[in-house]
């Protein structure tokens, strides 16, 4: 899995198995990525928080 910058910049990998078909975030402070696979689930604990859909984004289409 490639993660980008909101800006389009690749700012890591993470390297998954299998194919990945969801990327859930979790917990309370948002800062565990879950990732389902074909026959698994995935956890990754993470640095930043990911966005919450109940909230707005801050980050701008400019497409």
């Amino acid at each position: 899995m490639w993660i980008f910058s909101p800006t389009g910049t690749l700012v890591d990998k993470i390297a998954v198995p299998e194919s990945v078909t969801n990327l859930p975030w979790g917990n309370q402070d948002s800062q565990t990525l879950y990732m389902t696979a074909g026959k698994s689930v995935y956890q990754v604990r993470l640095n930043i928080a990911g966005i919450d859909p109940g909230e707005e984004s801050t980050i701008k289409n400019e497409g």
